[in-house]
């Protein structure tokens, strides 16, 4: 069972309080590593006997993120989950003249705690009538069973759900953003505080990993048409398959990568290696066609020469004959 869960099924005792949330929560999670009990000693019985005035202790526990340990104050943990609305309240809020307020409170939440939008009972700003019959278009007081029943962690894991559905069926692309200063002064870069960022967000872990992962995957036909000519003559049409690829590296004795369904997956320095011969490789073109165009120039400058002498040998007979 989750954190939220148990959280969750506090919530619903009525004689539940934040101490009894925390000792349910020592009890079930005091053998993880990543939990770490309140240091102050106190349980749901003793606080029960005693006054809320005579006792010192803060329900808190703490949990140990990736970015580091964090105490959590459990002060009002559970009534802020139930998030608790009156039916009464919401009737009254469906009576409204106000045809915004009305709408909104006519429509049921989705799982993830948003309004569940429909065309028909849309706000039209335009409508101006005051008298609104809302007698026979009122939904019943149970179709907000779930507003009234659902917690605000229920909606935080539907919500992850669906965030995480979201991320496996796309191609998610994270832009971000870091604070160059606490301060918020133009011009000012605090190497310290960007640092932090850098650590806490695990960028720095992701770029290790990858650092020493296979931190580059080529498509075949990528790998093949960029780095076949170190290997091949240019004329050659090579097929854009697996073994293609791998008798490239093989030719050039690298070591240590392997290829996957359609990509062949290199580390950083096979990579650099690549990059370094396919530079040479180039250079080593751009000196033959410099050195080839200055062969060409000079022999079409030695025409131009032979055709001018030839001209002016023609106009030197043109004029004694």
């Amino acid at each position: 069972v989750g954190m939220l869960a148990l959280i969750d099924e506090e919530s619903r005792f009525p004689k539940a309080t934040d101490y009894t949330l925390v000792d349910k929560l020592n009890a079930n999670f005091s053998t993880s590593p990543l939990y770490i009990r309140s240091k102050s000693s106190f349980s749901s019985s003793s606080i029960s006997s005693a006054s809320s005035s005579t006792h010192q202790s803060i329900p808190s526990f703490s949990i140990i993120h990736f970015a580091g340990q964090v105490q959590y104050d459990a002060r009002g943990f559970l009534e802020k989950n139930r998030d608790y609305l009156a039916p009464e309240i919401i009737q009254i809020l469906r009576s409204s003249n106000v045809q915004l307020i009305s709408t909104l409170f006519q429509l049921s939440l989705t799982k993830t705690g948003a309004l569940q939008e429909n065309e028909s009972q849309r706000y039209n700003p335009m409508n101006t009538e005051s008298n609104l019959d809302l007698t026979n278009t009122l939904m019943p007081l149970n179709a907000s069973h779930n507003r009234v029943q659902a917690t605000v962690s229920t909606y935080f894991r539907y919500s992850l759900t669906d965030l995480f559905s979201k991320m496996i069926h796309g191609s998610p692309k994270f832009v971000r953003c870091f604070k160059p200063n606490n301060d918020r002064i133009p011009g000012c870069f605090d190497t310290q505080t960007v640092l932090e960022q850098l650590k806490y967000s695990g960028i720095l872990a992701a770029a290790k990993i990858r650092r020493f992962g296979y931190s580059h995957r080529i498509p075949f036909a990528n790998f093949i048409q960029r780095y076949s000519i170190l290997v091949y003559p240019i004329t050659i049409d090579l097929p854009l398959t697996r073994e293609t690829c791998e008798n490239i590296l093989h030719k050039l004795k690298m070591q240590n990568w392997t290829t996957g369904k359609s990509k062949v997956f290199l580390k950083y320095y096979h990579a650099e290696q690549l990059t370094r011969l396919y530079s040479d490789m180039v250079n080593a073109v751009v000196i033959i066609q410099s050195y080839v165009r200055m062969h060409l120039g000079r022999l079409y400058l030695k025409r131009r020469q032979h055709k001018h002498s030839n001209d002016n040998i023609l106009k030197i007979l043109y004029f004694y004959l």
